[in-house]
């Protein structure tokens, strides 16, 4: 199921971006360019994905980012 979410963050991915976060952000994240609501959208659609283990451990800033929008979705507090 990973591998689902990584393609799809690829599917976002934007090179321009992709080269300018990194300086942005001063520091060595790897970065795939894909702006934070394409990742809400990515964490909403697997938010019954369960093992997060390698998506945590990942170098990739998105895939760690949407690892944990994965975790935010499944203990939302919905009243």
């Amino acid at each position: 199921m990973d591998k689902a979410i990584r393609s799809d963050l690829r599917k976002y991915s934007n090179k321009e971006k992709a080269i300018f976060l990194p300086k942005f952000f001063n520091c060595k994240d790897k970065f795939l360019g894909v702006s934070v609501p394409d990742c809400r959208q990515i964490a909403r659609k697997y938010k019954k994905f369960t093992p997060l283990q390698a998506l945590l451990k990942s170098k990739i800033h998105e895939e760690r980012l949407v690892a944990l929008m994965i975790l935010i979705e499944k203990f939302k507090y919905n009243p």
